[in-house]
């Protein structure tokens, strides 16, 4: 809805800690970025940010991912 308002949208992808231990990562984000842009057509996706951020490596008290760990790519 918000892309098709002419919004900008964030469609944040990431595992938690228990997908990144079972070798899931990949498998978690096809499936977010698969549903995400499910209805996103090539006009809009311009006006579309994919960050990737770990549920795991957010806020202060768990783990943090080193530099070399950010990114599944």
């Amino acid at each position: 809805m918000a892309l098709g308002a002419g919004l900008c949208v964030i469609l944040c992808i990431g595992e938690t800690l228990d997908q990144r231990e079972a070798d899931q990562t990949d498998a978690v984000l096809d499936r977010q970025l698969l549903q995400g842009l499910a209805h996103v057509s090539a006009e809009t996706v311009t006006r579309l940010s994919l960050p990737y951020e770990p549920v795991w490596a957010i806020g202060g008290a768990g783990p943090h991912a080193p530099p070399s760990r950010r990114g599944p790519w």
